[in-house]
């Protein structure tokens, strides 16, 4: 298997990120489109200067994502810098705040708000989570799948 979490596009002049589980709410989903896109922005502006992002091993790279993976907005990140583990909320919120130029440039600030609700109050995944904990049936998570997804949309 080969696997890759951004790459150029084979056939077109874009970049193409790896997909992650997408919310069920339509307004999550802009933000975290939103919050790529600023990402991609800021990489783009660094490579029109002639100027590189910090490069990190790759080793530490993979085990924060495997830890993204496995705890999602819980997870606790290894900050490259001190060595140390930091609430992932922390290093996300770093990661949006060092983001306002391109937040800004985009017009987006609406959308990354909800990048913050997401790390203050869970995703999808915690809410269906707390869904089966109170009922103990998945029939209701479906159900709340189905109500959520709707959200936004109807």
């Amino acid at each position: 298997r080969i696997y890759w979490d951004i790459r150029p596009h084979p056939f077109y002049p874009t970049i193409e990120f790896r997909a992650c589980d997408l919310p069920t709410r339509v307004r999550e989903t802009a933000g975290i489109v939103a919050f790529v896109h600023c990402l991609g922005t800021r990489l783009l502006n660094l490579y029109r200067r002639d100027m590189g992002y910090r490069l990190y091993r790759r080793a530490l790279i993979n085990e924060n994502c495997y830890r993204a993976y496995r705890y999602g907005v819980q997870a606790e990140f290894i900050d490259f810098l001190t060595k140390k583990t930091v609430p992932a909320k922390d290093a996300i919120r770093v990661l949006v705040d060092s983001l306002t130029p391109e937040i800004k440039l985009l017009g987006v600030e609406n959308e990354i708000g909800e990048v913050i609700r997401i790390i203050e109050h869970g995703n999808s995944a915690d809410r269906q989570r707390r869904v089966f904990a109170e009922t103990g049936s998945l029939h209701a998570v479906v159900d709340y799948l189905i109500a959520e997804t709707a959200e936004g949309v109807v």
